[in-house]
């Protein structure tokens, strides 16, 4: 058996022992319709998420939070969108939110590995909760072996190569079956883009996010970049 079916299987019984900790957790009522709409912005780690999020955020009817847990899209006012960015996997999941509980476990759990794979996400709404709210979702993607790269040279909590290889293998393969899994569920307020061609022609791809959305684009989305403390210039994501 390979490693990341290994993991995958003790990930399963893991969560089947701990079922109980899926619960009813439910922090809003996911049903309400009024207020602004909702975007939600998803990717793998070391994917884009943060100059996406940055760029959509300079829009000036667009509010935007970065990497929150705990729904505070509702506590953004005066604008007609609000949204929220998180890491696929480590923070949220399809169906699985985070608790009390989990919180500790995945605490717990990391005193005992030296890889910080999270057993249980840490978002406080999974990714159906976004859609029963009829939020709108961007996906994120990126060239596997630059996004695997990205994640190496940030790993300096992890020394064995090996096992850097195995959290990368597993947390790349983990996130965009999550981004397959929106893609093939029929969820119409979806989208997704390439960081690739973000870069390269991100005018271009931020008119298709504003068509997409409903709302015209401003070229002050540009400069969004520029008031992020992550990026002193547009440049990209670091390589």
């Amino acid at each position: 058996m390979s490693n990341e079916l290994a993991y995958e299987a003790c990930l399963t019984k893991t969560q089947k022992i701990l079922g109980l900790i899926e619960g009813n957790y439910r922090t809003v009522d996911i049903h309400r319709e009024k207020g602004p709409k909702k975007i939600l912005i998803l990717g793998c780690i070391h994917s884009g998420t943060s100059l996406l999020t940055s760029l959509i955020g300079g829009h000036p009817n667009i509010g935007m939070l970065f990497e929150d847990l705990n729904n505070n899209e509702d506590k953004i006012y005066g604008k007609d969108f609000v949204g929220n960015k998180l890491i696929l996997w480590h923070q949220i999941r399809y169906k699985q939110r985070a608790n009390r509980v989990t919180h500790i476990l995945n605490r717990v759990l990391n005193l005992f590995r030296k890889s910080q794979i999270k057993i249980f996400p840490s978002s406080r709404k999974s990714i159906l909760d976004y859609v029963k709210e009829k939020a709108f979702i961007i996906t994120i993607t990126r060239n596997e072996s630059e996004t695997r790269e990205s994640m190496r040279k940030r790993m300096k909590w992890l020394k064995n190569e090996r096992l850097k290889e195995f959290y990368c293998e597993v947390v790349y393969r983990q996130s965009y079956k999550l981004i397959d899994k929106i893609s093939m569920s029929g969820y119409s307020n979806f989208m997704t883009i390439k960081l690739e061609d973000l870069r390269n022609e991100p005018e271009k791809v931020l008119k298709n996010i504003c068509r997409a959305l409903g709302v015209v684009y401003d070229k002050r989305m540009l400069d969004g970049v520029n008031k992020n403390w992550r990026y002193s210039e547009y440049k990209g994501i670091q390589k």
